[in-house]
């Protein structure tokens, strides 16, 4: 079991895996897990999600996370593919 993880961590480390997220995961997933659980018992409709001020506050934040995240990542390759002709 041991060497599984071990071979587990070394990949993940091999392809530049963020540790952040995982941890995050593991710590708040269950806690996360069991409140939507008992929200969606109060409330049958995905809609209180989007029709709640704050949930819609977060889960528009979510979103500009990934969508800023990707757009610094694209701008990265971008700068990078410049410096390689640049250098070329």
């Amino acid at each position: 079991m041991l060497f599984i993880f071990g071979l587990l961590g070394y990949l993940l480390w091999k392809a530049e895996v963020p540790l952040t997220p995982l941890i995050l995961g593991v710590v708040l997933g269950n806690n996360l897990e069991r409140q939507l659980f008992r929200a969606l018992e109060l409330d049958d409709s995905w809609m209180t999600f989007l029709t709640r001020p704050l949930s819609a506050l977060f889960l528009a934040l979510a979103v500009a996370s990934i969508v800023f995240s990707l757009y610094q990542d694209r701008k990265i390759q971008r700068n990078r593919l410049k410096a390689q002709q640049g250098d070329a």
